[in-house]
């Protein structure tokens, strides 16, 4: 887990005042008991990219009309695009609700949010890419895309 958080945190894309909400910290100050954000953006991270790129290589898409690389494109931005939405809604949704520590609060931004999110976009295109070049080999369509 802590690996995941560090490869988000690697940009500096959002505040660490937003990292700390992510983490947990609860909206009595006191600890780290609240839900756990990035646990739950990980899950569907790993789900909704594994799902649309096997899709494509081993299901609906694994056709030869859908053999090429803007196929290939569609799905992979269609899945980074969920994830920022994704990603994007549940800490600004917090924000919006105050079920954020009233001493984090002022210091977390909509931005953050953006930032939070687009984090989990160019995360998501690097991992349908990786993940498309260790799987394409045994579709029997688009063994060849994206390269």
């Amino acid at each position: 887990m802590d690996i995941f958080i560090g490869a988000f945190e690697l940009f500096h894309l959002y505040s660490t005042s937003l990292s700390e909400h992510l983490r947990g910290f609860n909206i009595q100050c006191n600890g780290y008991t609240g839900p756990n954000i990035y646990l739950f953006v990980l899950i569907l991270f790993f789900i909704v990219n594994t799902a649309i790129v096997i899709n494509y290589y081993y299901g609906l898409f694994n056709h030869p009309k859908f053999t090429k690389r803007i196929n290939w494109a569609f799905g992979v931005l269609l899945s980074s695009l969920i994830m920022f939405a994704i990603a994007w809604n549940y800490p600004y949704q917090d924000i919006q609700n105050h079920q954020v520590c009233k001493t984090l609060l002022p210091n977390i931004s909509g931005w953050d949010c953006f930032g939070f999110g687009l984090t989990a976009f160019i995360w998501s295109l690097i991992y349908c890419t990786a993940l498309s070049f260790f799987i394409k080999s045994g579709s029997t369509s688009n063994k060849r895309i994206p390269f």
